[in-house]
């Protein structure tokens, strides 16, 4: 009775422990680069256009909507190849990523992208690409609104440029006629 009471605890302990397995935590941050490093911001401040396309507080935001999006959820589905892999189909790989993945904000605008999960090399796989796919597009969308605010300081400075043609030859104008 005594024996079977010490190796019968013991026993029930590793048996509940094998049912409930170990989750590893697998995180990611990134920073959304901010607008006045992208080398524009001291010429289109002087000619009032430095706000961002999106609004001031812009690139939290858009990242956190990137990552959360169906977008990246497909892209990370196909990079990894997760139908094969987990053995489902794509709706409910949608589904479980959107449950598993937890994306959100701290504080001084860095996005954090984690996972808990049973396989480490999965979570881990899983986190690195939703990062990937999520500072690409971001790349892509300040890459867009980069060549949008150079067009706009083009064109600002040809209409300047015209105005200030305009204005001499009037002056000139004005000068010989006086």
């Amino acid at each position: 009775w005594k024996r079977a009471l010490l190796f019968g605890v013991p026993m029930a302990v590793l048996v509940g422990l094998a049912a409930f397995p170990e989750k590893f935590r697998a995180e990611a941050t990134l920073t959304p680069v901010d607008p006045s490093t992208l080398g524009l911001s001291s010429s289109l401040e002087q000619f009032g256009a430095l706000n961002s396309v999106f609004g001031k507080q812009a690139a939290i935001e858009v990242a956190l909507r990137i990552g959360k999006s169906v977008y990246t959820r497909d892209r990370v589905i196909r990079i990894l190849s997760l139908e094969r892999r987990l053995d489902m189909p794509k709706i409910k790989l949608h589904r479980w990523l959107e449950n598993k993945i937890e994306i959100r904000a701290l504080r001084g605008g860095i996005i954090l992208i984690q996972m808990d999960y049973t396989d480490k090399k999965i979570a881990q796989e899983i986190v690195a690409a939703f990062t990937n796919s999520t500072r690409d597009e971001l790349a892509k969308i300040q890459q867009g609104q980069t060549k949008y605010k150079k067009n706009l300081l083009e064109k600002l400075v040809a209409q300047s440029g015209l105005r200030l043609s305009r204005a001499q030859s009037e002056f000139d104008t004005f000068r010989l006629q006086n």
